[in-house]
């Protein structure tokens, strides 16, 4: 769940919701709605999120990192031609 990760990843790296709140440029009382599953940061803030903890937005929603994309894609191009 998107709140617990938020509250996970702002106490490992050992800052307080007005800390977080100030790096994302946002009020205290939103992230604490984040923390609590009362609301959800949009897309401007779930890049911004992602910048503060330095990992990407598949990560901050509990995704691993994206696979490459294999080359089957481009070697059966002629299928939609």
């Amino acid at each position: 769940m998107l709140s617990g990760r938020i509250k996970e990843l702002r106490k490992r790296a050992k800052i307080s919701q007005e800390t977080l709140a100030e790096r994302v440029g946002v009020s205290r009382q939103t992230v604490t709605k984040w923390e609590t599953d009362r609301g959800e940061p949009g897309i401007a803030n779930l890049i911004q999120l992602a910048d503060v903890f330095s990992i990407s937005v598949d990560e901050l929603l509990g995704h691993s990192p994206a696979e490459p994309i294999s080359n089957k894609a481009t070697t059966n191009e002629e299928e939609f031609t």
